[in-house]
């Protein structure tokens, strides 16, 4: 089932989400809603991630113009903690596979690269929420802390502040949440596109493999705190 037959977007999501607040609604206030009406939300919520899907970007760039004092005032406060992690994903439904890439930086010198080529996800918040958990395990095995992670969607960095409710992302979510307590210091931050052409490169060279393959760049060998973190585990 679909929630529009041009836009392909899938119902299933968000029928179990209204299903289970449905279920919540009768047994904790004794309301009912009506099979009707729990399809009725569904194909609204469906119809309006289409959409979402579509203007997405076109949505940022405006919000660029709207945020830069923003996200500079964020940027001075993210300087603060040691290190930076850059994430992106590259996704087409012309494609049978998704990129995924990250920069760590430490200041303002990159020490840790990584590219990955995985078969598709549904959407394209899927990839990017993909790459952001890849890049989590990646950076959290070897020892990282104090570690900012910058996404240039902004709506996946709105629902991760919980700023926003997506029913079809909440395993992504669930497992960001986790990662989360496994660093003693983390955030996560907003950065335009403008400023994330490397990772934006990372991903684009991984999906242009076209089959699964993982590539990791070790950049500086030389500092022992950190050569003692990239001794972890593959």
């Amino acid at each position: 089932m679909t929630a529009n037959p041009q836009g392909g977007a899938q119902i299933f999501p968000w029928m179990m989400w209204y299903v289970w607040k449905s279920r919540n609604e009768k047994c904790f206030n004794a309301k009912d809603i009506s099979p009707l009406d729990t399809i009725q939300l569904a194909r609204q919520e469906a119809e309006m991630w289409r959409i979402a899907q579509i203007g997405e970007k076109l949505d940022e760039t405006a919000d660029d113009r709207q945020t830069d004092q923003h996200c500079r005032t964020r940027v001075m406060h993210v300087a603060d903690k040691r290190f930076r992690c850059q994430v992106d994903g590259s996704w087409s439904d012309k494609d049978d596979w998704m990129g995924m890439g990250f920069v760590l930086t430490e200041g303002e010198v990159a020490i840790l690269q990584r590219q990955k080529c995985a078969p598709r996800t549904q959407a394209l918040i899927n990839a990017e929420a993909s790459g952001l958990i890849w890049a989590m395990q990646e950076i959290q095995e070897r020892g990282f802390d104090g570690v900012n992670f910058g996404s240039d969607c902004q709506q996946l960095i709105k629902l991760i502040r919980r700023e926003d409710e997506w029913p079809g992302l909440a395993p992504y979510l669930d497992d960001i949440k986790f990662l989360s307590t496994c660093f003693h210091d983390v955030e996560f931050f907003y950065v335009s596109r403008e400023n994330n052409i490397r990772a934006d490169s990372l991903t684009k060279g991984g999906r242009s493999r076209g089959h699964c393959f993982t590539v990791v760049d070790v950049l500086v060998h030389s500092r022992p705190a950190i050569a003692a973190g990239l001794n972890g585990p593959e």
